[in-house]
């Protein structure tokens, strides 16, 4: 059962998911196919549909050039609203750093930066502070 959702999910994070759709595909009721998904799982699929969906953000984040509101409807996102509040708090630690970055239209060479802080999960709020105060300074 599991197997096939997750593909389903993965093959469908650009568009809209329902649960209702999910808990069909395997001919379930909503009720029963969330308990049984977070006890399989250990996440409701809400809280597995956005993690695949902010890893999705991340790898083309970088990997590609591509503008964030873009990237924001390639991952699932109804826009770079969506996004980044989502990308903040799963990744606490750069929150505040990444929300004024992306305000300030970050070029290609300190969205490479702004990557390094996301990617290694261990940058600090100075650290983040300091790049940004850099970029308004230029």
């Amino acid at each position: 059962m599991l197997r096939r959702i997750r593909e389903n999910i993965d093959d469908t994070l650009e568009r809209r998911i329902s649960v209702g759709l999910l808990a069909g595909l395997e001919n379930l009721s909503v009720c029963y196919f969330v308990r049984a998904f977070r006890q399989s799982m250990g996440v409701t699929p809400h809280d597995y549909l956005i993690r695949q969906r902010v890893g999705k953000a991340k790898q083309l984040l970088a990997g590609t050039d591509m503008p964030l509101s873009e990237i924001a409807l390639a991952a699932g996102f109804a826009d770079q609203k969506s996004l980044c509040p989502t990308l903040s708090s799963t990744c606490r630690n750069v929150a505040a750093p990444l929300s004024l970055a992306q305000s300030l239209a970050m070029g290609p060479g300190d969205r490479c930066r702004r990557l390094d802080l996301l990617q290694d999960g261990k940058a600090d709020f100075e650290q983040g502070s300091k790049m940004v105060a850099t970029k308004i300074a230029s």
